[in-house]
């Protein structure tokens, strides 16, 4: 990835609403790789086995429709979409687990052979309708990575009363007055 300035992002209360539409286009999360999609939204997204269950529906990593959580390894520059239900015909043909899964073999992630070393790396997280909503808060609390430029062209004209409400501001790993962003 190439990103020369990095921000880990961590709104205060009330100020997520402003940062929820990055999750359509991704945030970086950071933690240990090489292991399937389940167990990368338990320890690093922070999500119960019971709402991936339920709520999660449609799975995509690098691209490619998820059907086995387990099977699908994630890996350091991968990126993982995640979405709740959608309706229609496409909705059921991506929906993991699908009896249409066969209609998008060419798209389907099939399942890897192999360990990937459980070496740190980031991931790209894109959340879609309304996951965005039920999971984006919580992991803006925990902080999330997001390119410098993105953030730069957002912040342009916020005002004092917005940066004032800001829990935790970093550039390039160090603390920072607002400002100087």
């Amino acid at each position: 990835m190439d990103v020369s300035t990095e921000i880990l992002l961590a709104p205060a209360d009330g100020l997520e609403d402003h940062f929820l539409p990055f999750f359509k286009s991704g945030v970086y999360l950071t933690g240990r790789m090489g292991s399937g999609v389940r167990t990368f939204l338990v320890d690093h997204v922070h999500v119960s086995p019971a709402y991936i269950e339920t709520r999660i529906q449609t799975v995509f990593l690098d691209g490619k429709a998820v059907d086995d959580l387990d099977s699908a390894v994630v890996r350091d520059g991968s990126t993982l979409t995640l979405s709740a239900a959608m309706p229609g015909l496409l909705g059921a043909t991506l929906r993991l687990g699908s009896h249409y899964a066969a209609m998008r073999s060419q798209i389907s992630h099939h399942a890897e052979r192999g360990t990937v070393g459980p070496d740190e790396g980031r991931v790209l997280l894109k959340l879609f309708n309304l996951l965005i909503r039920e999971l984006g808060p919580p992991l803006l609390r925990n902080g999330v990575w997001m390119p410098g430029r993105v953030l730069g062209e957002f912040f342009e004209g916020r005002t004092g009363t917005f940066w004032n409400t800001c829990r935790t501001v970093e550039l390039n790993g160090r603390p920072v007055d607002p400002e100087e962003l």
